[in-house]
Formats: structure tokens, sequence, C-alpha cells
């Protein structure tokens, strides 16, 4: 991959995007965020995501190359779409939990990046941007605020204005859950995905199961499939670990 790197930090797969100067995205990238996906999830050992860009690029994600999109017409664009289509609703579901460490601005494509991810973190120097609507373009991204109980009213606002949303704007509608200084955002986003990944492999999978399908199942559905899931839990050493480890006062050791 020429535009991803991943390494593994204490079952913490850190996913870097690098495609200087604004890790702009192009056709590649998404056919490359793919390969990346299918690599971290086939990766025994990582079991949580930290996404966030690469230090020496000016933004966590620019938002489309739009050199690409001089040369689309209607069934390019169509075709073009269907690799963003296998790519974004995956990461919405993958299968890990999802660590963004927004490191800065993020545009466009980049903002679905981070309302993919399942906890954001962001420095408080950086800025959320949705400009499609003067790309002369449709935003998609009303649906994913919906699934962060963003209000209609200020995503649409923030849509239909293209202007600069900022970080403590962000935080204030659920956008982000935590604003870090620049310089320990990095560390902070590790620290937690380090202590997430010290959780049982087969409760971490399960959890992220649980909460994909409950966003299309009405709640007491959803509710009750996850005691299905909390049985087969149960019948494994893992569950057993968890609870002997409390009455003892330690640690778990969980065996996977």
């Amino acid at each position: 991959m020429d535009f991803f790197n991943i390494t593994i930090d204490e079952n913490v797969a850190i996913l870097r995007i690098h495609r200087p100067p604004v890790n702009a995205v192009s056709h590649q990238v998404f056919f490359e965020l793919g390969e990346a996906m299918d690599e971290i999830e086939n990766n025994d050992e990582a079991r949580v995501v930290l996404f966030t860009g690469s230090p020496d690029v000016k933004a966590f994600c620019g938002g489309a190359d739009l050199n690409e999109f001089m040369k689309l017409d209607y069934e390019s664009r169509l075709r073009r779409y269907d690799i963003i289509d296998k790519v974004l609703p995956r990461l919405g579901s993958f299968p890990k939990p999802i660590i963004c460490a927004i490191n800065g601005p993020a545009v466009g494509v980049g903002v679905a990046l981070t309302l993919l991810s399942d906890i954001r973190l962001a420095a408080n120097d950086i800025f959320f941007l949705i400009p499609e609507i003067d790309r002369g373009v449709v935003s998609n991204h009303l649906p994913k605020f919906r699934r962060l109980n963003v209000p209609d009213g200020i995503a649409k606002e923030w849509i239909l204005t293209a202007r600069k949303i900022r970080v403590a704007e962000a935080e204030r509608y659920g956008v982000v859950n935590r604003v870090c200084e620049p310089e320990l955002l990095f560390d902070e986003a590790l620290f937690l995905a380090k202590r997430i990944a010290k959780k049982s492999k087969d409760a971490l999978k399960f959890f992220k199961i649980s909460f994909v399908e409950s966003e299309s199942m009405p709640w007491i559905e959803a509710y009750k499939k996850s005691h299905e899931y909390s049985a087969q839990l149960t019948a494994h050493q893992n569950s057993k670990e968890g609870i002997k480890a409390f009455f003892e006062k330690r640690a778990p050791e969980y065996k996977d």
C-alpha cells in the first residue's frame, strides 16, 4: 500500500493515512483503505484500531481529490461510488472498535471517515468542513450525523452553509468525544485504545456485532438479541475469568 501504514502496538492496530500534502482521497486511496481493513480484520493480534493521519501531513483528510472529479461524468461518477460503497459502509460496521485521532482538518470525505469511527478524539486546533454544496454535488453526511444524534437542524446548517465547524462546536453536539492539546492527542488516543484492547477479544467482537445490528432494529429486538450474545459469552472461559478476577481484585487474564 502506498497511502496507508499499519503498525501493531499491544493489540492496537495503528492505521495512518499518508498522502501529502493534505491526504486527499483518490480512487486508489479508497481501494487501499479496503485493503488496510482486510489486513487488520484478519490480524488476530489486532483488537482495536487507532485511525489517524501522518504527523507530517497538513490535514487529517482534506477531502476528495478534485483533480479526479474534473474528468467525471454521470457514468464514471457512479462507478466511483461502486468502490466507495464497498469501503465506507464497511468502515461503519467494522468488527473491531475504531478510535479516530483527528490530528488535522477533516474535510468532505474526511468528515465521513471520522463519523464512521466508534470513538473520536480531536486536536483543539482542527476544524470540520462539508464543502460538497459549494462543489455542486450532494452531501451524504446527514445520515451519519443522525447516527450520532446530532439535531437535524444543526447538521443541515453545517451542510447547507459549508462553513467551518470549529472543534468546540463539534464537541458540543457529540461529533467528538474529547478535545486534546495537539501534542497530547496521539498519546491519549493510544492510551484509550490500549485500555479497550485489554478486554476479551470475543466480548469486543460481539459488542460490535450487537451495536451494528441495533442500528436497524427496534430497541426491544436489539435488546433481546444481545441476550443471545451474552449467553454465548457466558459459556466461554473468559467470562468466568472476568468474574473470578473481580472477586480476587486483580486484572483478568483472558485467553483467546
